[in-house]
């Protein structure tokens, strides 16, 4: 098993996703797995800084730095205040292919908060 473990803004474990690295076991985590009342990989993010959304944690690994895995496509509303009150002005939106209308809708919301989204294929 790939263990990925998540940390608080304390860096406190506050979730962890679990899968195979064997195929014919591969599993994805449940969305509802996550507690939509924390914010993943906060402990690692700059606020100052631009943040790039992805769907999942492993996206999020490979993104590199300031990522945020949502576990789906949609933004928890801790999250968007926390993105909200936040002096990062730019927020990259890195979602996978089959998200067109979504990543539209999540652009939008983002604009409707002051912040600048850009997208990244």
């Amino acid at each position: 098993m790939i263990i990925i473990p998540s940390y608080d803004a304390k860096g406190e474990l506050n979730y962890f996703v679990a899968r195979s690295y064997i195929n014919q076991f591969f599993s994805k985590p449940k969305k509802d797995d996550m507690d939509p009342n924390i914010i993943p990989f906060e402990y690692y993010i700059n606020w100052n800084e631009p943040v790039t959304l992805t769907e999942s944690s492993f996206n999020a690994i490979t993104t590199g730095r300031n990522a945020i895995p949502l576990s789906g496509k949609n933004i928890p509303q801790v999250l968007m205040n926390k993105i909200s009150t936040s002096p990062c002005q730019f927020v990259n939106l890195a979602f996978d292919g089959d998200a067109g209308s979504r990543t539209i809708t999540v652009a939008e919301s983002l604009i409707s908060i002051g912040k600048i989204p850009r997208y990244i294929r």
